[in-house]
């Protein structure tokens, strides 16, 4: 099992920053885009498809960055019951949470990689003053969703790993 974690954590820090750095590149996009298109607004010449490059930039501004989320432990935890356990045990509950989130997101992964799937082979569009290519971001839509749920799986193995073992130090863990 130790080698098996040293491998995910070799592996889970790249993946999860270069998710994080091509949502940080599609974020800035957005604003160059949308800052042009408000002053653009003002001088009577608009940017043509800042509505839809913004919808859509949002999806991959969201959903690749979410997996650098999990792997830093950054999301939201609700700590009412668990505050006062043994940090063995949260870690338990953490790795019971992770695998439950894991299959969820599995089925939400495989539907996202069909639909992109479907609308790249449809080259699917949105028409406008522009036809905008939307079945992209349906791709990095699945992209980001898989490396979510990959690293849920990361996550539920590596809790996993530091609640059996005797030596593990929750403050440590932490960062504390």
């Amino acid at each position: 099992m130790k080698k098996l974690v040293a491998a995910i954590k070799r592996v889970e820090g790249p993946l999860a920053k270069a998710g994080l750095a091509a949502a940080c590149v599609s974020l800035t996009i957005m604003l160059v885009l949308e800052v042009a298109n408000a002053i653009g607004r003002k001088l009577l010449k608009p940017v043509p498809v800042a509505l839809e490059s913004a919808e859509s930039l949002m999806i991959t501004t969201i959903f690749l960055a979410i997996a650098y989320v999990a792997l830093n432990e950054e999301h939201t935890y609700v700590s009412l019951i668990t505050r006062k356990m043994r940090p063995t045990n949260k870690r338990y509950i953490d790795a019971f949470g992770h695998l439950v989130g894991a299959l969820v997101f599995l089925f939400l992964t495989m539907g996202a990689w069909q639909a992109g799937w479907i609308a790249m082979l449809q080259l699917e569009i949105r028409i406008g003053v522009i036809r905008f290519p939307i079945w992209i971001f349906r791709l990095f839509f699945a992209i980001g969703l898989s490396l979510f749920t990959l690293q849920l799986i990361f996550n539920t193995i590596k809790f996993l790993d530091q609640a059996l073992d005797p030596d593990w130090d929750d403050a440590e863990a932490m960062g504390e």
